[in-house]
């Protein structure tokens, strides 16, 4: 019993702390979304800008927090938002 309450505990501290790293955001960076990108591929591009520390937490955030929908365009966002 403590095992799989232990493992809950830790995934929410994990994706609490992908959600809201601690610390000053990074310098500015330039994303761009295109047409047609879902959840998937945008969590990609700020993963690798460095924006967002885990696709998957992006990808839970973005389906749980939102209605999915995004449009296509340059962002100017912050590393480690």
């Amino acid at each position: 019993m403590l095992i799989p309450v232990l493992a809950i505990v830790v995934g929410a501290l994990w994706y609490r702390w992908q959600l809201d790293p601690p610390g000053r955001a990074g310098r500015s960076v330039e994303v761009r979304v295109e047409s047609g990108w879902g959840v998937r591929d945008i969590g990609r591009a700020l993963h690798r800008r460095g924006v967002i520390g885990s696709e998957l937490a992006f990808s839970v955030y973005a389906r749980t927090a939102s209605d999915g929908s995004f449009e296509a365009g340059t962002y100017a966002l912050h590393r480690h938002m």
